[in-house]
Order: structure tokens, then sequence, then C-alpha cells
């Protein structure tokens, strides 16, 4: 197991809403392996961020070929785009953002592994459910939308 800690002094993460002037940014962890964002994380984090993740598995094989599906989604909360990124899956699959009362606003067809950015443009600030799905398996992440 790997921790990433990052501590910052200033106590206003990589952007800092009451303070424009000093920038603004976003950190993302990578795996290079396997082509996958590991974490994401708020720009307004604060003070620090403290983030606990494992890259593969022990094993007493030279090459074991087994990978846990994901779906990673950021930034939450959105404003005008959704990254999406998908990793140990591989084919055709649906993409589908909900609303909170389970209307769908939009539905598609995607070939995965997806990494992409997808706008938003006519959908109003509130909560939502973005799902994807590949046979038996899907997997749903809540997504927050906060219009300026």
């Amino acid at each position: 197991m790997f921790t990433f800690e990052l501590l910052d002094t200033g106590d206003d993460g990589l952007s800092y809403w009451a303070d424009p002037a000093a920038g603004n940014g976003y950190l993302r962890l990578l795996a290079p392996t396997i082509d996958a964002i590991l974490g994401y994380f708020e720009p307004e984090f604060g003070r620090s961020i403290r983030y606990s993740f494992v890259l593969g598995m022990l094993t007493d094989q030279e090459n074991v070929d087994v990978e846990r599906p994901m779906l990673i989604v950021g930034p939450n909360p959105a404003v005008d785009r959704l990254d999406i990124q998908t990793a140990g899956l591989a084919g055709q699959a649906g993409l589908t953002l909900f609303d909170a009362m389970g209307r769908v606003m939009f539905e598609r067809n995607v070939i995965l592994p997806l990494s992409e950015s997808v706008s938003l443009p006519d959908l109003t600030s509130g909560m939502y459910w973005l799902r994807i799905q590949q046979g038996q398996w899907q997997h749903q992440e809540k997504i927050v939308i906060q219009r300026p």
C-alpha cells in the first residue's frame, strides 16, 4: 500500500474562492501502467490531503492479467463538464446520466476503455447519477452539478 500526503502551508489548496488571484488548478494521481486515474482531488482541499492506494496485487505468479473494473469521474461537483475514465473493461458499454428523480438526462453507447470529457451545458444545479453498464457489470457514481 502507498500513501500520498500533501501539506499546504498556505491553507488554501490549489484554488480558493476568497482569493481568485492566487491561481487555480487540479490534482490527479495517475497510474501510467494501467492508464487510469487513481485519485481526483478538488482544488479547494484546505490544508492537506492524505490518500492511500494500492498498485497491483502480490501473487506467486510472474504474470497475472487481472484488473478490477473501475469508473472514475471528476470534477465533483462539476460546473460544465465531467471527465470520465474507465479501466479494467473493454468493448461496448452504456453510459447514462439520471437526475435525482430517475429521469434519463442523456444516454449513449461508448467503447471501453473510456477516457473523455462530457459537456453538461443543459443541466441545472443538482444531484445526478452517472451509470456505466457492460453486460452484468454496472457501476454508478453520484454527481453534483453546481452552476455559478
